[in-house]
């Protein structure tokens, strides 16, 4: 009896030992993750320390998507109007291309003095002016407008191409977001219902235990699944919310216009 107390003392130190090593690795990764935040801000590493070290839990955030974004939603993405201008941009440069088969008109004139004595110069008698029109016809260069027409075709075609595809990555992005946005939500039930069970298990091998009916290391295991179960669940939590993160993000910025 005395050396299964002691083995039974040994098994529950190394659990609780076991626990507090990954302890150090979080707070490491904690830190890092501050300092990378503040310096992303422009700030110093530690200007979010005060801030963000106080252990609090995952915000609250919406559970239920909308199914069915409407399609122009991914039209306030970044990438897509940057894209939407540069097309805008290709077409009204063929136009300005083609202006150029037309004459163009001018109006040109002088003014002036004119005298037979000096005296007169500065006078209103001594002014004079002409004016007429001028014409230009691409007569000789009618070559080159044309060649300079099919190249800005071909500018916006290839800029079409671009927009085409950043449309299709856009909604690609989207629909992945979603995807594993579902999943992990159903992921996160069955890691709830694990965490009940598990939670029922070691309630039950304690009072065995208590009882005589079983040695300590069925204790030992029930609290170390029960253990790995809760971390999961909480890993599934923060995947949840950067998965939601991930939806404002390929939607440049939510569904607020859907709603």
């Amino acid at each position: 009896a005395g050396f299964a107390s002691i083995l039974d003392t040994s098994n529950a130190n190394a659990l609780v030992a076991n626990t507090k090593a990954q302890i150090p690795i979080l707070e490491s990764a904690e830190k890092i993750a501050i300092q990378n935040l503040s310096v992303l801000l422009g700030k110093e590493p530690q200007y979010l320390q005060k801030t963000l070290s106080n252990p609090s839990d995952i915000p609250n955030f919406p559970r239920n998507i909308p199914v069915g974004f409407p399609s122009d939603l991914v039209q306030r993405r970044p990438d897509v109007r940057k894209i939407e201008a540069q097309l805008h941009s290709a077409t009204a440069k063929i136009g300005v291309a083609k202006s150029d088969f037309f004459p163009k008109f001018t109006l040109t004139g002088t003014v002036g003095f004119s005298g037979t004595n000096a005296s007169d110069i500065g006078t209103s008698n001594s002014v004079f002016w002409t004016a007429g029109p001028s014409v230009s016809l691409p007569i000789f260069t009618a070559g080159r407008i044309s060649w300079n027409v099919e190249l800005q075709k071909s500018v916006r075609e290839e800029v079409l191409l671009l927009y085409e595809k950043t449309l299709l990555i856009a909604f690609k992005e989207v629909e992945s977001s979603l995807v594993s946005y579902g999943n992990e939500e159903k992921r996160l039930k069955y890691l709830q219902e694990a965490v009940e069970n598990y939670r029922k298990s070691v309630k039950i091998s304690m009072t065995l235990y208590i009882a005589g009916k079983t040695d300590f290391l069925n204790v030992v295991t029930a609290q170390q699944s029960l253990f790995n179960s809760e971390n999961a669940l909480a890993q599934s939590n923060l995947s949840l919310a950067l998965y939601l993160i991930s939806i404002y993000k390929a939607l440049g910025g939510g569904w607020e216009m859907y709603e």
